[in-house]
């Protein structure tokens, strides 16, 4: 005779406690670690422009990070597309009571598979908002490149201003002992005082501290164009180009016009997708979802089993998400406001370097044109009249200081309109590798 005070059902429950620790375990996922690309040994390679921004766009850390980015959008879609599991449930009722419910003699047992069915199309809704975060993390990706990229190149031009330098401070280094020699004859011969080389010394002097300074000017810009592409000791040979390739002096009114065409601008067509899809999902979370179950229940007192059925869905009393709808409502009506204020900063940041730009092509003109001819003429003649006894080596060093300074300040407002050139065209989206290959620097209009 069945003891009634054993558990009905046990042979129920040792088959059910499997399905349930399976439902509950997670499944087995491995992750693997991406390691970061290391940059290629240039050893001693020339480095153009094209060179420069190719290897940052290859091996730029904040760059990668976009790959990972992308993956990170592609498994969210992934994961929004599955939507929710099925629930099991184990209910036991009618048990460890009084009189006849004492113990589990007249226990029931309900084994339930319910599942909930999502209503309004939240998950459609989820898996386009995922969507247009995909589109907004490539079109981010690429804005990110434009700025690298333009980075590069003003880090470029920073290596070819100092190269420039080094080149002028070592031609002044020359100068200055080609001087000393001549001194030192004239003083052999009698002609000029020994005060005379004293002067010509300290001019070999400062010509060697302007070459220790060029030369450590020269490494610094290295050091910061290579890490743009993850390299902290530049392996690279020299920095080839030349800054007097400038690109043409462009009108403010041109400028203006292809700014509303620029991806910085049109990456709000992007973000009004994305808070219309904001928008949608908010409304969908206001829809009810369905949930419907299925199931046995067993008997202790009979041992008859019976088929169960549920049905349940939330009562809207108070919340059907509309503030969520509100919030992203006034999301999307405050995108024109936005895009018109980063319409007056680009404008702002684009003033900024067209003054930069206007200021630099006048000087540059001015420099190439009548500046730099007169200081040259300046030069030789002084050095005839040295050579004849019309001038002491005071008049020849001060000329020279001046043939020296203004070369200088040339090659220094050649890089400022190359750098406010790359800036203005990473605003607009243009290639900042084509800067160096529109037109020589000449001193006409």
């Amino acid at each position: 005779m069945k003891n009634r005070t054993e558990i009905p059902g046990k042979g129920l429950s040792a088959r059910v406690l499997p399905l349930l620790i399976l439902a509950i375990l997670p499944s087995g996922l491995a992750f693997g670690s991406n390691e970061i690309p290391q940059p290629p040994d240039l050893q001693g390679q020339e480095i153009t422009l094209p060179k420069a921004i190719e290897l940052a766009r290859s091996y730029n850390p904040e760059l990668l990070g976009f790959s990972a980015a992308q993956l990170q959008i592609q498994a969210r879609a992934k994961q929004a597309r599955r939507g929710l599991n099925p629930e099991l449930g184990f209910e036991v009722e009618n048990f460890v009571g009084s009189g006849d419910y004492n113990g589990f003699s007249a226990a029931e047992y309900t084994l339930a598979l319910s599942k909930t069915y999502e209503m309004g199309g939240k998950r459609d809704h989820a898996v386009a908002l995922v969507g247009w975060q995909l589109k907004k993390v490539e079109q981010a990706a690429d804005l990110a490149g434009r700025r690298v990229e333009a980075l590069v190149t003003v880090a470029f031009i920073e290596a070819l201003r100092a190269n420039e330098e080094l080149e002028l401070a070592q031609e002044l280094a020359r100068l200055a002992e080609e001087d000393l020699e001549l001194v030192r004859q004239k003083i052999a011969k009698g002609a000029i005082s020994r005060v005379e080389e004293t002067r010509a010394l300290v001019e070999v002097q400062m010509a060697k501290l302007e070459i220790g300074k060029a030369r450590q000017d020269q490494n610094s810009a290295r050091i910061r164009l290579s890490g743009f592409w993850n390299e902290v000791i530049p392996s690279f040979g020299e920095v080839t180009g030349s800054l007097e390739s400038l690109a043409e002096f462009p009108s403010w009114q041109d400028l203006v016009e292809r700014l509303e065409q620029s991806p910085a601008l049109r990456q709000w067509e992007l973000e009004s997708g994305r808070r219309r899809a904001i928008l949608a999902v908010a409304k969908s979370q206001g829809a009810m979802d369905l949930t419907v179950g299925a199931g046995l229940r067993h008997y202790g007192d009979s041992g008859d089993f019976a088929a169960v059925a549920t049905i349940s869905i939330p009562l809207p009393t108070s919340n059907k998400n509309q503030d969520g709808q509100r919030a992203a409502q006034y999301g999307l009506d405050r995108l024109d406001n936005e895009r018109q204020a980063q319409i007056l900063d680009l404008l702002g940041q684009m003033l900024d370097q067209y003054q930069i730009m206007s200021t630099t092509h006048l000087k540059i003109t001015s420099i190439k044109g009548e500046i730099l001819p007169s200081t040259e003429q300046g030069l030789l003649q002084s050095e005839e009249a040295y050579r004849k006894g019309l001038f002491n080596m005071t008049d020849v060093l001060e000329v020279r200081r001046t043939w020296f300074d203004w070369h200088r300040e040339y090659v220094f407002a050649l890089a400022e309109y190359q750098s406010a050139t790359a800036v203005i065209q990473r605003i607009l989206g243009d290639s900042s590798s084509e800067i160096f290959y529109s037109r020589k620097a000449d001193g006409n209009e």
